[in-house]
């Protein structure tokens, strides 16, 4: 059974419904709150927020309270409320539920796991016993199916017991369970989870699992999660319509651009210069990720993702296709933005190598120049993301400690592409970014694990126009870029490991037109030619960097763009900022994310570890619509605008 679609796009552009007196209705109850996007997400679905909210953290209620000024709001360990207590003996239409998924998660990889923190979700056992909510749902990432017991890690070496320190133990030492390093136990995998559905069941309820991707129900991240509904009201369970797609069909809308989220008019330093910005220097692994993103999203892709330079009005991005990846919580920063500068260039010498043919800029023609761009992840060995594509996800963690790039989160600003910063299933031969054209990826609770990269191109003349290429970076594990036009990736909630990178393009006329690049532009982009032999990004067909003349190398960094030829004359970065991150997770453009209800100023820290705490409000609102529809407090006029045409 398919639901009745809304336009949740309507919300985020700022719409607010009709406020609703609903004093005889059924209760709305949001445990482990957080900053408010499940809160958000069931506010575009039904009408109205929770009428009670719960959470452990001040900080994260205190920013609920100012983006849900009507819900009452309980700062406590979940298990410390009362059900009875606090819902006055009025009935339940919807319980939903948001336990801790860092100890399920293949994230924590490697981490060790707590019983406690995996158990949280037992309390929605508890709210059904004791008040029977019509309807119950929980989310989570999808390894809490495989949720079951632990066991002690042990050393290969010897056999015995690993201590949470990483040490290992005494022969003959008997460790206490609190002080060992636990992991999943392989042969008791799925039981709990069984366990848990089994009780809810035998409680009366029908329990549904679905399992999406953000993106495809309008975010700008390609976030995953998992959806349990449990409902005893008799009602069918009701899978959610998805609304994008990564690839389209006729009539079908495509994945929100990363690039969406991201505001191009904010400065993206040199990575060359970084000493006299007082920054430390990049660390060898993340110059790799950007030069593997800058080959890869500016000098081989057939359309890398290019902006108007000097445009800064809301329609330079009308081009942009795709979403952000998946906001994380890892401990590093991980999401940048790398920014390589092109310039046009003449020359008499010897033929060039080779060009790249690039095509299609978005916004259109301009007169001062344009910008390329990826994303940048710092942590994973990440090449990067395509700004095209949707931002992965979105983390929330972090202390700001050992950052790449000094970043707070993971994912920083190139020509433009994402660049993917952290590791872990890739290795640095595997992605190397993301294009700004589709969607991030996930965002953690850590922060952004992309960067942008911006490449500066410029035009053989003074007076000709240079571009701008762009892409996504990732700072974790063994990712390198994306493009700009694709989601962004899962943001989390423990650092930044998103970046945008910029590559700055100067315009190069064929030998015939005489005229040359100024001496500085040609030195800055022989300088960034070493810069990609250096991190071997570059094939030289057997040739070594020595032999190659300085027209070779010249043609190393040049492209083509509407039939005229640009080199590369910078690379810029920059962490994405936690507004961005929020944009691409779906939350609306007046959301406040800087002041709390009573005056509190969040730091930029705080402000991404809730951002990938939270939950993709599009996802969540495309469950809750399908399934409690008749919980909808929706005036006539209201629900008339917010359907999808």
């Amino acid at each position: 059974m398919l639901r009745d679609q809304f336009d949740f796009e309507t919300f985020v552009n700022g719409y607010r419904p009709q406020p609703v007196l609903d004093l005889d209705s059924k209760l709305i109850v949001d445990l482990f709150a957080g900053g408010g996007g499940m809160s958000t997400a069931i506010e575009w679905a039904l009408g109205r927020p929770p009428h009670i909210a719960v959470n452990h953290s001040d900080d994260a209620l205190s920013m609920h309270a100012v983006n849900h000024p009507q819900t009452t709001h309980y700062i406590a360990d979940v298990y410390e409320v009362c059900p009875h207590e606090v819902t006055k003996g009025r009935p339940i239409g919807l319980l939903h539920l948001s336990p801790d998924c860092t100890h399920h998660s293949q994230a924590a990889a490697g981490q060790p796991r707590s019983n406690q923190l995996r158990s949280l979700a037992w309390v929605g056992y508890r709210w059904a016993a004791q008040v029977r909510p019509e309807t119950i749902s929980l989310e989570c990432v999808r390894q809490i199916l495989k949720w079951g017991g632990l066991r002690a890690k042990r050393d290969k070496a010897t056999g015995r017991v690993v201590k949470i320190d990483g040490s290992v133990a005494a022969p003959g030492e008997h460790v206490p369970v609190r002080q060992q390093f636990l992991v999943p136990d392989p042969k008791k995998e799925g039981r709990t989870w069984k366990k848990f559905v089994k009780s809810i069941q035998e409680l009366g309820y029908t329990v549904d699992v679905h399992i999406g991707v953000a993106a495809n129900y309008g975010a700008k991240t390609t976030r995953e999660r998992l959806f349990m509904i449990a409902r005893r009201d008799g009602l069918p369970y009701v899978e959610p319509v998805q609304t994008h797609f990564q690839n389209p069909l006729p009539g079908q809308k495509r994945w929100r651009a990363a690039a969406e989220a991201i505001d191009f008019s904010l400065e993206c330093p040199s990575i060359f210069d970084r000493e006299s910005q007082g920054k430390k220097p990049l660390v060898v692994k993340t110059m790799r990720r950007i030069a593997k993103g800058t080959q890869r999203f500016v000098l081989e892709t057939a359309s890398p993702f290019i902006v108007p330079l000097t445009h800064h009005g809301s329609d330079r991005m009308n081009d942009i296709e795709l979403p952000l990846p998946t906001i994380t919580c890892a401990n590093r920063g991980e999401l940048s933005y790398v920014r390589p500068v092109f310039a046009p260039v003449g020359g008499e010498g010897r033929k060039p190598i080779r060009y790249r043919r690039v095509v299609g800029r978005a916004g259109g023609a301009s007169t001062n120049g344009l910008a390329a761009a990826h994303l940048v992840k710092f942590r994973f060995d990440s090449t990067g993301l395509e700004l095209s594509k949707p931002l992965p996800a979105i983390t929330a963690g972090g202390n700001g400690k050992g950052r790449a790039a000094g970043a707070a989160h993971a994912l920083g600003l190139s020509t433009l592409y994402l660049a993917q910063m952290n590791g872990g299933f890739n290795d640095e031969r595997g992605t190397p970014g993301h294009d700004l054209r589709r969607p991030m990826t996930s965002i953690t609770n850590k922060g952004a694990q992309q960067q942008l990269i911006k490449h500066s191109l410029h035009p053989l003349h003074a007076a000709e126009p240079g571009l701008v290429a762009t892409h996504l970076t990732h700072l974790r594990r063994n990712c390198d870029a994306r493009p700009v036009d694709e989601p962004v990736r899962t943001i989390s909630a423990g650092g930044q490991h998103h970046g945008l990178v910029e590559a700055h393009l100067a315009a190069r006329c064929s030998a015939a037109a005489r005229p040359k690049l100024s001496l500085a532009d040609e030195e800055r982009a022989l300088r960034v030619a070493r810069f990609l032999i250096e991190h071997e990004s570059v094939d030289l067909a057997g040739r070594s960097p020595e032999e190659l003349t300085r027209e070779e190398l010249l043609a190393l960094v040049t492209v083509v763009v509407d039939g005229r030829q640009y080199v590369i004359v910078d690379i810029g970065l920059r962490m994405l900022q936690p507004r961005e991150l929020y944009l691409a997770q779906g939350f609306p453009l007046h959301y406040e994310i800087e002041v709390g209800h009573d005056g509190r100023v969040f730091t930029k820290e705080k402000q991404v570890r809730m951002c990938g705490n939270s939950v993709s409000p599009h996802h969540g609102a495309a469950v809750i619509a399908a399934n409690c529809a008749h919980l909808r407090v929706f005036s006539g006029e209201d629900e008339r605008r917010l359907r999808a045409a």
